[in-house]
């Protein structure tokens, strides 16, 4: 309630709870460490949905597949900083497109930043390489079993959310082969023409790395070739996923 703080948020969901929509407000913003910051919940709890299904989140800083359980009882992270900002959240009903996919191996993930964070729909979850005296420099790479053969045309990538951009890529290719890329280090090179490379601009929305064409495939190289800063060693991200043919990316 708008009465009760600076927030705001006013939900919408469909008769039978496969579909909702929010609009969210920072009617204006507390000084940090202010007795007011202190006594506002972090977290907006939804209401309205199925507990045991799958939805679909989409929006400014949140983004990913979680349950309805898990959206009325633990809730989404306030996205909104700052006074007089708004967001839009939309929650769909259905399953993330990376369910069966797993990490078989990466060159470099921090303790509690693991590379399996990428595939489990959750934006606030990320992958991190190591940071400290001894971090590993660029390129980076993560090796990914899709879980079934799959008729590939593009892959998606977002940027750790929150509005730190620490890790965030610049640079990067990705591989699409039906067996595992055996020693991936050893075989980075982007002399093969398998690699597919890109470029992503600097902002924290969803990037789609359009394929040359069609690829089946059961494995998927993805490789980090250079930051965003190029002071940072490390990479980071918060989701890949897929697009198949025949299905609808949004």
């Amino acid at each position: 309630s708008p009465f009760e703080g600076h927030r705001a948020a006013l939900q919408y969901a469909t008769n039978d709870r496969s579909e909702s929509v929010v609009f969210l407000y920072n009617l204006w913003q507390p000084i940090e460490g202010s007795v007011e910051s202190v006594r506002v919940d972090e977290r907006l709890r939804l209401r309205a949905l199925n507990p045991d299904e799958t939805y679909q989140v989409q929006g400014q800083n949140s983004s990913g597949y979680l349950t309805g359980r898990e959206l009325m009882e633990q809730g989404l992270r306030w996205p909104l900083r700052g006074p007089q900002q708004s967001a839009i959240l939309r929650i769909r009903k259905g399953r993330s497109p990376m369910t069966g996919a797993t990490v078989i191996d990466c060159d470099s993930e921090s303790a509690g930043y693991p590379a399996r964070n990428i595939l489990d729909g959750d934006s606030n979850t990320i992958w991190h390489t190591e940071f400290g005296s001894s971090e590993p420099r660029y390129p980076h790479w993560i090796q990914i079993d899709l879980g079934r053969v799959r008729e590939v045309k593009a892959v998606r990538l977002l940027p750790r959310q929150g509005g730190d951009r620490n890790g965030w890529i610049r640079d990067g290719a990705c591989r699409l082969a039906m067996n595992p890329i055996v020693n991936p280090k050893d075989n980075l090179s982007m002399d093969s023409k398998d690699w597919t490379p890109f470029s992503l601009d600097n902002g924290p929305d969803w990037k789609t790395v359009e394929l040359p064409e069609v690829l089946r495939a059961r494995y998927l190289l993805f490789l980090a070739r250079a930051p965003q800063n190029p002071e940072h060693p490390w990479a980071s991200l918060a989701e890949l996923e897929v697009v198949e043919a025949g299905s609808d990316p949004r």
